[in-house]
């Protein structure tokens, strides 16, 4: 997906729907973010689909941006979270500065 990027790769699933949208749907778009912290890459950069099939195929939950071969585990488990279909299974962002504080910092929690 060459042309015609834009914020269109970074919009969650219901927002694309056109339904009702809140905090969650920002999670969805900072899961899609980490695939570039990771990849170096603009998402779904490998693609060739116009924007009403890649709408498609995001909404009916048929398509992910790409990881690395070599990302950590946990940093996968984190994306994958973070890009639940459903917006009622996606971490908050407290949850999401946890799990980054002890993978990032191990030695400096809290006992």
């Amino acid at each position: 997906m060459t042309q015609d990027t834009g914020t269109l790769y970074w919009t969650a699933p219901e927002v694309l729907k056109g339904r009702h949208y809140s905090i969650p749907a920002d999670i969805f778009s900072f899961g899609i973010v980490l695939t570039e912290l990771d990849t170096v890459d603009v998402p779904y950069s490998d693609l060739q689909m116009n924007q009403k099939t890649f709408q498609r195929k995001v909404c009916n939950n048929k398509l992910r941006p790409k990881l690395s071969d070599s990302c950590p585990f946990w940093f996968v488990n984190l994306v994958e979270k973070c890009l639940a279909h459903k917006p009622s299974e996606r971490p908050t962002a407290n949850e999401i500065v946890d799990i980054l504080k002890c993978q990032l910092f191990p030695l400096d929690q809290d006992a």
